[in-house]
C-alpha cells in the first residue's frame, strides 16, 4: 500500500501530462521526496517522518499577473514504538490552491497557498487499535525551481502545514521540505 498510492499519483500525473503536452496552455507535473516534521505538543518539539513523497500539478492562468492554478498530493509514513508495541502513522494530503511565481533566467522563485483536506491514520496492531479520520488543512509555502533544460527543472520547497481536525483534538503543525523534479508541458 505504502508504495502503491505514490506510484499511482505518479503514474496519472504523467498519462494526464501527454495529452496537455499538445495545448499552449502552460501546465507542469511535479513530484519527489517530502520530509515532514510534525510539532508533537506532548512528547519532543517535533517528530521527524522521514519517510515521504508528494506529486503535483498545475495550470498557469496567463494574463498579467504570474498566477498558476495548483492541485498537490502528499504521503507521510512512519513506523515507530508507542507503550512499548509497534506503531504505524500514515497521513495523506489532497490540497488545492494558488501559486504566484517569477520566471528568472534559470530560477523560478514561488510563493503558494494550498487547502484541503489531510487523512491520518494511527495503528497499534498488536493492541488492535486503530484511529483515523480526515481534517481540514492548510499549507503556505514557497520554492525555487532550478531549470535543468527548456522542460526540465529541479524543485525545492519549504511548507508550514497545519491540520485543524473538527472534533476536540488539538491543531497539527508541521513543517515540510520537498525535493523534486518538474515537467513542464506547452508553451512556457
Amino acid at each position: 500500500m505504502r508504495i502503491t498510492v505514490p506510484v499511482l499519483a505518479m503514474v496519472s500525473l504523467f498519462c494526464l501530462a501527454a495529452p496537455v503536452a499538445a495545448q499552449d496552455v502552460p501546465v507542469e507535473v511535479a513530484g519527489g521526496y517530502a520530509l515532514v516534521r510534525f510539532q508533537d505538543q506532548d512528547a519532543a518539539p517535533f517528530e521527524n517522518v522521514p519517510a515521504g513523497w508528494f506529486a503535483s500539478g498545475a495550470v498557469e492562468v496567463g494574463g498579467r499577473l504570474p498566477l498558476a492554478i495548483v492541485g498537490e498530493v502528499s504521503g507521510h509514513y512512519k513506523n515507530d514504538e508507542a507503550f512499548g508495541f509497534e506503531a504505524d502513522l500514515d497521513t495523506y494530503t489532497f490540497l488545492g490552491g494558488v501559486r504566484y511565481y517569477r520566471r528568472l533566467a534559470r530560477l523560478t522563485p514561488f510563493g503558494q497557498f494550498l487547502a484541503g483536506g489531510a487523512w491520518s491514520k494511527g495503528e497499534v496492531r498488536a493492541l488492535r487499535f486503530m484511529e483515523k479520520g480526515t481534517d481540514f488543512a492548510i499549507q503556505p509555502g514557497g520554492g525555487v525551481d532550478v531549470r535543468l533544460t527548456s522542460r526540465l527543472s529541479a524543485r525545492g520547497t519549504a511548507h508550514w502545514l497545519r491540520i485543524m481536525p473538527t472534533d476536540e483534538r488539538e491543531d497539527v503543525d508541521a513543517f515540510r521540505l520537498d525535493v523534486g523534479i518538474v515537467i513542464r508541458f506547452g508553451s512556457t
